[in-house]
């Protein structure tokens, strides 16, 4: 019986380390699209600000 419970043991700890490699996976791809999202913020404040510019650049009519 000690075997047995051996071997449970050992099956819950392999099913604990693949949920253990499941979650790092996990939290690498989090810190992959938060990488992204941060860029894609960047890239939209760069062409809002350009916009803002060519807007400001542009002449006034009707005034």
């Amino acid at each position: 019986q000690h075997h047995i419970l051996h071997g449970k043991e050992s099956v819950q700890e392999k099913r604990i380390f693949s949920q253990e490699n499941k979650i790092q996976r996990l939290n690498y791809q989090v810190q992959d699209l938060r990488r992204q999202l941060v860029q894609c913020r960047n890239e939209n404040q760069v062409k809002l600000t350009e916009l803002i510019t060519e807007l400001d650049q542009l002449p006034l009519r009707g005034v």
